[in-house]
C-alpha cells in the first residue's frame, strides 16, 4: 500500500501488517486531478491545480490530526500498471475499512448552503462513494473550503433518506453479509461512474468477492460480478430485479427481444428491490442450492404454474414488507423443458405461497434459468412452445403398477410428465394384477403429438395388439406414430372415444377431453378409464395433457 506522507508530501510504500495509522480521501474526480505520474515528477505535489490543492489541505487536515500518512487514489495508484489496478481495486474496500477517518470532500457543497443542501452533492451520485460510505467506522464531511459539517453518526439519518441505505448499515451495527444481495444492489441503483465496467468493480467490495479487470468487456463486468456473488450465497434476491423498459412491440410481450437471462444487466434494475425483505420465516440457510453452469443457473425448486397464461412463478422469498407476498420471477419454459428465460421482466409479480409448498421441498430434477438470451437464442425462444405431457396414475392401486416409461430424456419424475418442444412419441409400460387375465398382463399407454395445430393423441395397447412389441422395444417409431394417429382418429374398435369440447373452463380455456376403455373380457369383469385432457396452446406454452387413471371398476365376477 502506497500512502502519502503528510509532512513531506512525499511515497512511502508499506506491505502486510506493517501498515501504519492513516487517513483516506473521499471525494469525486474532477480536471486537473493530479496522478501518480504528477506525483513522482520533479514538481511532485506542489503547484495550483486543483487537484495537487486538494490533496495538500488532505494532507494539512489529517497533519492537523495527528496522522503522519493519507491515502488518495488519484495518486497512490500508479494506473499504468493492470497488476497495481487490479490489485487496488480488489482491495480498496478493506484499505477505506481499516482507515482512522476518511475525508469525504463535498466539491460542490458551497459555504453558504445549510448542512440539508448535502443531498444535492455529486459525490452520492457516484458508484465509488458508495463503499467509501460504508467501510470506514469514522466519515467525516467537508465542503469546498474544507470546512467541517460533521461525521456520518450526525447525519445518518439524512444520509439513509438520500441513499436509501439503512441505518444499522451506516452505524455498522449490521454486517454487510447479513443484508440481502437485492437491496446492496439497490444502493448503486441511482449511482454512476465514468466507465461503465466501474460500476461492477466499485461494487467488488460491498459483496466481498474479488474479479480480474478487463477494461473494455463494458457490461459483461456486471455480468461477471453477479456470477462472482451465485458462488458465495444461497440468497435468492440476486434475481429480485425489474427491466426499466421494454424493446419495441410494446404490445406483444411474446415477440422476440421481450425474454431475458435470468441476471440483470445493470444496478439501476434493483432499484425496486430496496422495498423488498426477506422472509422471515425461510432464511438464506434454508434455501436451495444453486450453482452458475455452462447451461444457466441450475437450481432444484419448486415453480407453479399458471394455466391461464402458460407462465411459471418462481418464488425468490423475498416479501414486500406491507404484506405477506412472497415475490418471484415469471418463467417462459423453452426447449428440452428443463431450461427457463425470464418473462416479462419489467414485472415482479407476488403471490402467496408459504402455504401451498415449501422451497424446502425441492424437486430431484434440476431447471436451468438461462444467464443471457444472445441474439442467435432470441428468436428461438419466442417460438418455442413446448407441450407437456402428464400421467396421473395411482401408485398404491392394487390393479395394476408402473413398468418402465419411454423415452427418458424427456420424463421429468418431478412432474410426472414429459416435455418436448415440436412432434413427440412417448410410452408408459403398466402390469395389471387382475384375475384370470391373458398370460402377459403388460398394457402400454401411449401418448404423441404431430404439428404445434394438432392436438396431442394417445392410445392404450395390449399384448393383443400389433405394435405392442415395437413399444416393449421402442423400436419402429415412426410406424407406432402412423398406427396410433390413425387409430385415434378412426376410433378403432379397442378404443372407445368420447370426445368432449367444454365451452370454457373457470379461466375461460378451451379444454379437451378424449377416454379409453380398458377392459378385461375374462375372469374379473373390470374396466378401467384412461381419460386425456388437454389445454389449447396459449402465448407462452404449447399443449399441456393429462392422462388420468380412473379408478378401475368391477362389473362382475365370472368364473375360469
Amino acid at each position: 500500500m502506497r500512502l502519502i506522507n503528510t509532512n513531506k508530501l512525499s511515497p512511502e510504500e508499506f506491505i502486510g501488517s506493517n501498515i501504519p495509522p492513516y487517513a483516506i480521501l473521499s471525494h469525486t474526480w474532477e480536471e486537473d486531478e493530479a496522478t501518480y505520474a504528477d506525483w513522482m515528477s520533479p514538481a511532485g505535489l506542489q503547484g495550483n491545480g486543483k487537484g495537487k490543492v486538494k490533496i495538500r489541505s488532505a494532507c494539512e487536515l489529517a497533519q492537523r490530526q495527528g496522522y503522519r500518512y493519507i491515502w488518495v487514489d488519484t495518486c497512490c495508484i500508479d494506473k499504468s500498471s493492470s497488476a497495481e489496478l487490479t490489485e487496488a481495486i480488489n482491495s480498496m474496500f478493506q484499505w477505506y475499512q481499516n482507515s482512522r477517518v476518511c475525508y469525504a470532500y463535498l466539491s460542490d457543497l458551497t459555504t453558504a448552503q445549510p448542512e440539508d443542501s448535502m443531498r444535492h452533492c455529486r459525490w452520492f451520485t457516484r458508484g465509488w462513494t458508495l463503499q467509501e460510505l460504508i467501510a470506514p467506522t469514522s466519515v467525516e464531511f467537508y465542503d469546498q473550503a474544507w470546512r467541517y459539517r460533521g461525521d456520518k453518526s450526525k447525519f445518518t439519518t439524512l444520509i439513509s433518506h438520500i441513499t436509501n441505505i439503512e441505518e444499522h448499515v451506516l452505524w455498522g451495527t449490521k454486517g454487510l453479509e447479513t443484508t440481502p444481495v437485492a437491496r446492496k444492489m439497490a444502493w448503486a441503483a441511482h449511482r454512476s461512474t465514468t466507465r461503465e465496467e466501474d460500476l461492477a468493480y466499485c461494487l467488488l467490495g460491498i459483496f466481498g468477492v474479488n474479479l480480474p479487470l478487463i477494461y473494455g468487456e463494458g457490461s459483461k463486468a456486471f455480468l461477471r460480478l453477479q456470477e462472482e456473488i451465485i458462488k458465495q450465497t444461497s440468497d435468492l434476491s440476486i434475481f429480485c430485479w425489474r427491466a426499466r423498459s421494454q424493446p419495441d412491440n410494446i404490445g406483444d410481450d411474446t415477440a422476440p427481444g421481450k425474454f431475458r437471462g435470468v441476471l440483470a444487466t445493470s444496478p439501476s434494475e434493483f432499484q425496486d428491490a430496496k422495498k423488498h425483505i426477506l422472509d422471515s420465516l425461510v432464511g438464506t440457510e434454508a434455501m436451495p442450492e444453486y450453482t452458475m453452469t455452462n447451461k444457466g443457473v441450475r437450481i432444484n425448486i419448486p415453480l407453479l404454474y399458471q394455466i391461464d397464461s402458460g407462465l411459471w412463478f418462481m418464488p425468490i422469498q423475498m416479501i414486500p414488507s406491507d404484506d405477506d407476498l412472497t415475490s418471484g420471477l415469471w418463467l417462459k419454459r423453452y426447449g428440452d423443458g428443463m431450461s427457463f428465460v425470464r418473462a416479462k421482466p419489467t414485472e415482479l409479480p407476488k403471490k402467496r405461497c408459504r402455504s401451498t409448498h415449501s422451497l424446502q421441498d425441492a424437486p430431484s430434477s434440476p431447471r436451468y434459468l438461462t444467464k443471457v438470451i444472445p441474439r442467435a437464442l432470441d428468436l428461438y425462444v419466442a417460438k418455442s412452445k413446448p407441450n407437456q405431457f402428464a400421467f396421473r396414475w395411482d401408485p398404491t392401486s392394487p390393479y395394476y403398477h408402473y413398468g418402465f416409461t419411454r423415452p427418458r430424456s424427456n420424463w421429468s419424475q418431478d412432474e410426472t410428465a414429459f416435455t418436448n418442444d415440436g412432434p413427440f412419441i412417448g410410452m408408459h409400460c403398466f402390469s395389471s394384477n387382475w384375475e384370470n387375465t391373458r398370460r402377459d398382463s403388460r398394457f402400454v399407454v401411449v401418448v404423441g403429438k404431430g404439428t404445434h395445430r394438432e392436438p396431442p393423441w394417445f392410445c392404450v395397447w395390449t399384448s393383443e395388439d400389433e405394435l405392442f412389441d415395437h413399444c416393449i422395444e421402442w423400436s419402429h417409431l415412426d410406424q407406432i406414430r402412423r398406427m396410433g394417429e390413425a387409430q385415434f382418429e378412426r376410433n378403432g374398435p379397442r378404443t372407445t372415444l368420447n370426445l368432449l369440447r367444454t365451452a370454457t373452463d373457470l379461466r375461460g380455456a378451451d379444454w379437451i377431453r378424449m377416454s379409453s376403455m380398458l377392459e378385461a373380457n375374462r375372469g374379473r369383469g373390470i374396466s378401467m378409464d384412461i381419460s386425456l385432457s388437454c389445454r389449447r396452446p396459449t402465448a407462452y406454452g404449447g399443449w399441456i395433457a393429462a392422462i388420468n387413471f380412473a379408478e378401475p371398476v368391477i362389473t362382475s365376477v365370472g368364473e375360469t
